[in-house]
């Protein structure tokens, strides 16, 4: 991943390093910490019966990463039914804050039902750390990959939020992360029954 500027969040003013914490919701927030330490140090001065998700420099998705997208948005919804206070902590890096941004736009979008307005207003304040990924030569934005979640939304293709999805209308999420490995092929589904590539 070569992350460069992304100009869908260039809108306001940059600055150097994410210091503060960013909370999104009454139930999620962005911590800015280094992940080796997040739990203790979460546990401690925040929460100690918050939920913690770490996402460090190694941790970089890929935008077609939808199994790591379904375990995130699925921890977050576990934790609002036991009204626990969910911390996404992340080290100073590009990739790891680019990363949050994208698992945390995923979740408004396909959990939440909003709109990539709504994501980009309430991730304002780190827009100037999000980077682009490098698709094979071709320039891939976050704004891009959560256009395509809203995109299979909206068609029907992801369901993230049913305890038990209609398999034949959208993809299995788990079947996905089966053959999405290069020793099962590494084959998607991109339109339910239809698309397999």
């Amino acid at each position: 991943q070569n992350p460069t500027q992304n100009p869908h969040f260039a809108n306001h003013q940059s600055k150097p390093h994410i210091h503060k914490m960013l909370k999104l919701s009454s139930r999620l927030t962005l911590v800015p910490l280094d992940p080796k330490t997040a739990i203790t140090k979460v546990s401690s001065v925040f929460d100690n019966n918050g939920t913690v998700i770490n996402v460090g420099d190694a941790e970089i998705l890929e935008p077609k990463d939808l199994s790591a997208i379904h375990s995130f948005c699925k921890t977050v919804i576990e934790a609002e039914k036991d009204k626990r206070t969910v911390y996404v902590c992340t080290d100073d890096s590009d990739n790891a804050v680019t990363t949050s941004a994208l698992l945390i736009g995923a979740f408004y979008i396909l959990c939440k039902d909003a709109s990539i307005q709504y994501v980009e207003n309430h991730l304002a304040p780190i827009a100037h750390r999000v980077a682009d990924y490098d698709a094979g030569g071709e320039r891939c934005s976050v704004r891009d990959c959560w256009e395509a979640l809203l995109f299979a939304r909206s068609k029907g293709w992801l369901d993230l939020v049913s305890d038990d999805p209609d398999l034949d209308a959208c993809i299995d999420v788990e079947e996905w992360a089966h053959y999405d490995s290069e020793a099962n092929g590494r084959l998607h589904v991109v339109v339910p029954n239809e698309l397999i590539v």
